[in-house]
């Protein structure tokens, strides 16, 4: 098992169409926070994970069971986009050694083609400055919304003075 990650899905598990959500660690673990948020509003189930004898030995305990290090979650969520009827999320809280970035991306994109999956989206943040402002562009005029996010109500700049998390 030195070779590529195995990656292991449910045979149960109909992807076909669905939108993959990739949430890997990067700057002050924003992904991972999004991923934990959308598998609880999306109820979504685990389905799967990722083995690799070069992964980091640990693993997430959620209500008592030990979970891979790379998980699968997916589900059918009542969405507010269009072609929206099914999710599958990758989510992990580890960083992939540098070694296993290319063997690890070459599986998931194997899967992503053997099941079908018609979009895909990465989840991912980056560090400013402490004193910069970062300004959020959005060009598209809708005001769709998705899990209940009105875009009118987002702020449109932050800076560390007009973010609060309590």
């Amino acid at each position: 098992m030195q070779g590529a990650p195995l990656v292991e899905v449910g045979d149960d598990v109909n992807a076909s169409g669905a939108l993959l959500v990739s949430c890997f660690p990067s700057v002050g673990f924003v992904s991972s926070i999004v991923a934990h948020f959308m598998v609880e509003k999306l109820d979504l189930e685990l389905v799967g994970g990722v083995r690799h004898p070069n992964l980091p030995p640990m693993c997430l305990v959620q209500d008592g069971k030990p979970l891979p290090p790379l998980r699968f979650y997916a589900g059918e969520p009542i969405c507010n986009m269009e072609k929206c009827d099914k999710v599958v999320l990758i989510a992990s809280e580890i960083h992939i050694p540098s070694e296993l970035n290319l063997p690890l991306s070459s599986g998931i994109i194997d899967w992503i083609e053997d099941s079908g999956v018609s979009s895909t989206i990465m989840v991912d943040s980056f560090a400013h400055g402490i004193e910069s402002l970062h300004s959020i562009f959005d060009e598209d005029p809708g005001t769709d919304s998705i899990l209940g996010l009105d875009p009118r109500t987002l702020p449109t700049t932050c800076s560390r003075e007009s973010v609060s998390l309590f």
